[in-house]
């Protein structure tokens, strides 16, 4: 292997391995705060309702 191509394959194991660790250690987080499971981020308004709210208001194009 050529010294470029063990750069990027290192590159691709760090990038895995820190997704790794994302990926156990948010759901650890979370039980250990003792938080619910989140189902839509707070504060949204679904596209349905605010498609109509934005509707009403328009009289002409």
């Amino acid at each position: 292997m050529a010294d470029d191509q063990i750069a990027l394959v290192g590159c691709a194991l760090a990038l895995l391995v820190a997704g790794g660790f994302v990926g156990i250690s948010y759901p650890i987080g979370r039980v250990i705060r003792r938080q619910p499971r989140r189902t839509s981020v707070p504060g949204t308004v679904p596209f349905q309702v605010a498609e109509r709210a934005e509707n009403a208001d328009r009289k002409a194009a």
